[in-house]
């Protein structure tokens, strides 16, 4: 049977279902055509359908056609087909999973209430899960201060002080951190469970010890049961997810290939096919037919195979993924999906009023919660030691801070505790849940299946040495190539030397084989060891941890109690929450309102009038942003507020002048004068969304050297110090000051401390207009609190800033005075100021006809974006831009524009007499100096090229020692000396080279994303820095480096003498820095040795061999010298030229 569009094809393997169409006659068609109701030709496809055998039934199923697709036709088509879910392509999947979401809006909640329907009508449960955990404690062996952070001789003394503790020759020197403490509950199947608390409190450790992802090397006690069984009794990896707050994916990879890859490696058709099996052997003992679009869906979800996966439809468009399916990723050097489609992260609380019964608790302490305030910002801020005096509400007795351990103490011997340890005491038998809920292996599916899934991905993205000698795959390639060169018929000829062909005295001299097996054995040999070194690399990404210990940091001066911080801190998160989580609360308050700083400043606003973002050539031209007006002013905070996609970051690119391609319309004005960029950049700070920093700095340190180059070289070192000081108070990090700044998600600072160092980098240069990108993505709610207090507190100062925000709670959002709405398309469809309580805004929305208002207590922000939705404009049959561009706020803002658009009588555009704050001479110490902390400070790098360089330098002194003193004949001795003399040196030179250059690479990588965000020239030295730095990706830059190691050891004179390269390669040689090194060692050694040797075609002297084989001729020491320094300053500037000049990163 054939639907007559060839989009909708669909063949029945008449050989699976040949015995059921034999019995129809004349075929399903004929009998079709017999039927005159469209009913009863769903009837005959479901019974031929349930007539199948099992193991072929769910491989069909009955849809309803799309009558619209048909009608051009002229006549009604039947109204369903019958399908083979085996061969759909992408858009027939698609068609089937909108069918599948029934509701015009496609509601994924239809849809799942439809396959529970389904599974509840037969009696058959869903599989679920109940995770417990009871008395669960988890403890660290932590440093303190600065004997924690990782410099090279702090990581030498971790390794010795490790061997003597090991033997016990030392006591630890280390302090006991916990940071969970005692802590039970249960987590069960069917409930979404909120998992709060302050930066610090342990959450992160908490998941992970849920999670079964607990680093080995922490101390826990406690249980922690999945539907009453033990970790160790089943594959919790595969049981649960964990999903971590650094969003770590191939930015080179699209969202639909990166879900495409994570589906079939995690088998997510295997569930939907193991439950068809009985859900289809129940409903046909039952006589129950399943809904078409659910039983559709369902078998189409069970089918396996990479281009058959509706998994990845589902999930893109449910997360609403579906617009930017086919977008790149991206990272930071190229952009890509926003991050509110990176993360899907929707930060919008809401508790019924059950839950809200357990604030009883507080309000035994004496709190009670604002009317107006977000029930997760209160439970957030009444714990802090800064926020909880606001919510105090017992004015009988004055108040007094109420520590965390008092709250745990009043809860556990409340209803609600009395709750949990009731709900662990019931037996798991009791609760009816299934063995088949917990996965039993490590693999989805079979490793073929993950080998093949991984390679598809990689598509798209002396006798000392003699047995590392037979190892070494190096040799087997050598002697394969030699073989089979000198055993070809060229080389059959006669030797003057001997009675053997030239060929086979070649290879003997070489110590060669002259067998032709060889050659085989070669091939043979290097094609096992690709396979032993994959299955070696799969082995060690399977069972290797990292490197060296995860290891906690705690500040020499936070050990102030229990109840101070000195719990809850995640010690991979090492350094990274530096056991401070409530630094902030320590803080005094501070009353920053109306107040300047150290250092003075222009405050300036900006104004702009329909500035455009276009990308592409000009016959496809994409218009990123269309008609965008608006005013940012100074001591006024706007939000620029928008749905994923709809162009708030592409608008503050163009606006701080960060776009890297495109074309840019429009007139943009600070304080009334046309926009300089190179001036701009001077008096603007830019917070991006992604806080790029150098790992191995500490938060003072990062501050010093964006102050040193930032501000004018007129500030004295004091006041320098000072505005410095004064930033970190201002952001409260100054009790962080020695903390790491550390790798995102794995070591240093946490989430919200690495957001607050960002905007304290920017504000040390001292800038008048300040742009943040999202400042409170992926923060929880106390932690976009003290983020947004520091905004708040340093618009006060005086400055103009505006921050792009996704999906913000009432709190964060009425912290802001204006606001910028923008909807998909780059257009406006709200401008000017908030009002109390969004009161402007809502009246605004409100007096549109249709809207619905808003509902008490409801957030303004969130309402704000749901009327706005384009599904809600359609219901409405309104254009919210339009209507803006033809109301009275438009025209506020467009006289605002005017009136500042207009310099102020009396002032001048900003100008400054260099380019750079900073002379060169300043710029080159203060990089140098940075640089040295972040090598020495990278101990690992160190490390391993201190141990690569020894082991090398011990293998060449034995492979090399004494080499030819066994032969009695003195010449041959020499000449074996003499081969030895001049091959060593290349071999000493390449192979430490190419350690080195591939081991800094990823230094480079790291660096190069902390100077695009800064702006500012950094100073690394040598060829493999500049290589990496003047090309796009590390790995373009690790295979180009290869390319230039092979030519230049091919071209040194080496290999091939000079005297025998072809004319048009020999100005290689002089360029080779690989030759001129080769010539300084091997002259400087045997350029004046007269010891005479005699050898096949030459009979002279030393020096005499070295100028006629090699062309080594005396003279030339000096001038190899001064070409050896001439190569590093060369690469030095190539990479100063590069780094300033190429820019990678795509905005």
């Amino acid at each position: 049977m054939a639907a007559s569009s060839g989009i909708e094809f669909f063949e029945i393997d008449m050989e699976e279902a040949g015995e059921l169409f034999e019995q129809r006659g004349s075929g399903l068609d004929a009998a079709l055509e017999e039927r005159a109701g469209a009913d009863e030709e769903g009837e005959l496809m479901w019974a031929a359908v349930e007539r199948l055998p099992s193991v072929k039934r769910h491989n069909f199923a009955v849809v309803r056609r799309d009558s619209r697709t048909y009608s051009r036709h002229g006549s009604a088509p039947p109204p369903f087909e019958l399908v083979d879910v085996r061969r759909l392509d992408r858009a027939a999947r698609e068609r089937v999973l909108h069918k599948a979401f029934a509701t015009n809006d496609q509601d994924n909640y239809n849809l799942l209430a439809g396959i529970k329907g389904r599974f509840d009508s037969v009696g058959l449960d869903v599989p679920k899960v109940e995770v417990t955990f009871q008395n669960l404690t988890v403890s660290a062996e932590v440093h303190t201060g600065r004997r924690a952070l990782p410099t090279l001789t702090n990581y030498v003394r971790d390794a010795i002080e490790g061997v003597f503790t090991s033997l016990r020759l030392l006591r630890p020197q280390k302090q006991t951190l916990t940071i969970l403490d005692n802590v039970s509950g249960v987590i069960k199947p069917g409930r979404m469970t909120l998992l709060l608390g302050p930066p610090g409190s342990g959450k992160t450790t908490l998941h992970l010890a849920l999670a079964g992802k607990l680093d080995s090397n922490l101390k826990r006690s406690g249980d922690v049961k999945y539907n009453g069984c033990r970790l160790d009794r089943f594959v919790v990896q595969r049981t649960s997810a964990y999903i971590s707050q650094t969003d770590n994916h191939i930015g080179e990879l699209t969202v639909r290939e990166t879900l495409d890859f994570a589906a079939r490696c995690q088998g997510a058709s295997n569930n939907w096919a193991e439950h068809l099996k009985d859900l289809e052997k129940l409903e046909k003992e039952k006589n129950i037919r399943p809904t078409p679009e659910i039983d559709a869906f369902m078998k189409v979800a069970s089918v396996k195979g990479e281009n058959n996966n509706l998994a990845t439809e589902y999930t893109l468009k449910v997360l609403g993924l579906d617009v930017c399916a086919d977008t790149l990723v991206g990272s930071d050097m190229f952009r890509g999906v926003s991050g509110g489609q990176k993360t899907c992260n929707n930060r919008t609380y809401h508790l019924s009023w059950a839950q809200r019964k357990s604030f009883g608790v507080f309000e035994r302490l004496g709190f009670s919660m604002p009317s107006r305030k977000g029930v997760a910002d209160f439970l957030q801020e009444v714990t802090s030691r800064k926020d909880q005096k606001q919510y105090w509400s017992d004015h009988s007795k004055p108040y007094v801070f109420v520590p965390a351990s008092r709250i745990a103490q009043i809860f556990r011997e409340s209803e609600y505790g009395s709750s949990v340890r009731s709900d662990l005491s019931i037996p798991n038998d009791d609760k009816g849940f299934l063995p088949s809920a917990l996965a039993r292996t490590n693999f989805a599916i079979s490793k073929q299946d993950l080998l093949k899934a991984c390679l598809s991905r990689e598509m798209q993205s002396n006798h000392g040495g003699f047995g590392l000698y037979w190892i070494s795959p190096l040799q087997y390639g050598q002697r394969a190539i030699a073989v089979n060169e000198f055993t070809d018929s060229r080389w059959i000829e006669k030797s003057s030397y001997g009675t053997d062909t030239v060929g086979n005295n070649v290879l003997l001299s070489q110590g060669l084989p002259t067998q032709r097996y060889w050659y085989w054995m070669g091939v043979g040999i290097l094609l096992a060891y690709s396979i032993l070194f994959n299955i070696l690399f799969i082995l060690a990404m399977a069972y290797l941890k990292p490197l060296g210990k995860a290891q906690a940091v705690v500040s020499s001066d936070s050990q102030e109690g229990e109840d101070e911080g000195f719990h809850g801190t995640h010690p991979q998160t090492a350094t990274r929450e530096n056991n401070e989580p409530e630094a902030s609360e320590r803080t005094a308050d501070r009353n920053t309102s109306n107040k300047g700083m150290i250092l003075p400043f222009q405050p300036l606003s900006m104004t702009f009038h329909n500035p455009m973002k276009v990308q592409g050539v000009p016959e496809t031209r994409l218009q990123l942003l269309s008609n965008v007006s608006g005013v940012f002013r100074p001591r006024v905070l706007t939000a620029l507020v928008g749905s994923s996609g709809a162009g708030k970051t592409t608008l503050m690119d163009v606006l701080a002048g960060r776009k890297t391609g495109g074309y840019i319309e429009g007139d943009i004005r600070i304080s009334g004068y046309v926009k300089d960029q190179r001036t701009f950049a001077r008096i603007s700070g830019y917070v991006e969304q992604n806080d790029i920093h150098s790992p191995q700095v500490t938060v003072e340190e990062s501050l010093w050297f964006s102050s040193s180059l930032r501000l004018s070289n007129e500030i004295s070192q004091e006041n320098r110090r000072a505005f410095v000081e004064e930033v970190m108070k201002l952001v409260e990090l100054d009790t962080l000051r020695h903390a790491l700044v550390g790798i995102p998600g794995s070591s240093g600072l946490s989430t919200e401390q690495r957001k607050r160092l960002t905007i304290a980098v920017e504000l040390v240069a001292n800038p008048s207009i300040i742009f943040m990108d999202e400042p409170t993505s992926g923060l929880d709610a106390r932690a976009a609190a003290i983020v947004m207090r520091t905004v708040r507190n340093t618009v006060d100062t005086g400055r103009t800033v505006v921050c792009t925000i996704h999906q913000p709670s009432i709190d964060i959002f009425e912290a802001f005075d204006e606001l910028l709405l923008m909807k998909r398309g780059g257009l406006v469809i709200y401008g000017g100021s908030l009002g109390r309580n969004s009161q402007d805004m809502i009246n605004y929305f409100q007096g549109i006809h249709g809207v619905s208002p808003i509902l008490d207590g409801y957030n303004p922000a969130t309402w704000m974006l749901e009327i706005s939705t384009p599904a809600c404009e359609e219901s409405l049959g309104l254009d919210f831009a339009t209507l803006y561009n033809n109301s009275d706020k438009f025209r506020e803002v467009e006289a605002l524009i005017h009136e500042l658009s207009t310099p102020a009588a009396g002032t001048e555009p900003l100008r400054f007499v260099s380019v750079f704050p900073q002379d060169k001479l300043t710029q080159f110490k203060v990089c140098c100096k940075k640089q040295f902390l972040v090598y020495w400070r990278s101990p690992r790098y160190s490390v391993v090229r201190i141990f690569f360089t020894t082991i090398t330098a011990f293998i060449f002194g034995t492979v090399f020692w004494n080499a030819g003193s066994k032969s009695s004949n003195v010449i041959q001795r020499y000449c074996t000396r003499l081969v030895s003399g001049y091959g060593m040196p290349l071999f000493s030179l390449h192979i430490p080279r190419v350690n080195n250059a591939s081991s800094i690479q990823p230094v480079i990588s790291i660096e190069r994303t902390v100077y695009y965000r800064k702006e500012q020239l950094e100073c690394m030295p040598h060829f493999h820095m500049q290589q990496r730095r003047s090309d796009s990706t590390q790995q373009l830059a690790a295979v180009i480096s290869s390319s230039c190691y092979s030519l230049w050891n091919l071209l040194s004179g080496f290999l091939i003498p000079k005297a025998n390269l072809p004319v048009w390669w020999l100005w290689f040689y002089y360029i080779c820095p690989v030759a001129w090194t080769l010539r300084g060692v091997i002259t400087s050694q045997l350029g004046d040795v007269e010891t005479r040797i005699a050898g096949p075609g030459f009979d002279g002297t030393v020096k005499q061999y070295l100028e006629e084989s090699l062309g080594y001729g005396p003279g030339m020491l000096s001038i190899t010298a001064v070409v050896l320094i001439a190569f590093s300053l060369v690469f030095f500037t190539a990479y100063a030229v590069s780094i300033k000049v190429l820019n990678y990163q795509r905005r």
